[in-house]
């Protein structure tokens, strides 16, 4: 048969040396593995937690994350998540507070995934929309 062991390899590396999220099954599994981690390899003063593979098909509600989840443990660390595909990235309200302004429309080729109530962005970026930070 066909196997496909498709790897961009310098970004594999990247990906190597931050918190592996692929086996978390829930947003609080997540950051139960990033606060072990930071307390096994402290961030440096104004770093960005940086991590990969989470996949919100594998929560309880298959649904995207939101920072909320992520601001209780890391109210003034910057973080940014990507996704196991590489489409999408989950950041914190410490990190929206440090980025640019984000447009109020959707980048042609990504999104910006808001609260339906709010309109305030969730953290969620995908494709195109995670340039934005």
């Amino acid at each position: 048969g066909f196997i496909d062991a498709h790897l961009h390899l310098l970004y594999g590396g990247f990906k190597l040396a931050r918190p592996q999220l692929d086996q978390c099954n829930s947003p609080e599994e997540v950051v139960s593995l990033l606060k072990a981690y930071v307390a096994k390899h402290p961030l440096p003063s104004g770093a960005w937690l940086q991590g990969f593979g989470w996949d919100q098909e594998r929560f309880p509600n298959r649904q995207f994350p939101n920072r909320a989840d992520l601001d209780a443990a890391f109210p003034t660390t910057p973080v940014w998540l990507g996704r196991i595909d590489g489409h999408a990235a989950w950041s914190n309200s410490e990190l929206l507070r440090r980025v640019p302004p984000l447009p109020p429309v959707d980048p042609e080729g990504g999104r910006i995934i808001r609260d339906p109530h709010t309109h305030a962005p969730t953290g969620v970026f995908t494709d195109a929309a995670m340039e934005l930070v």
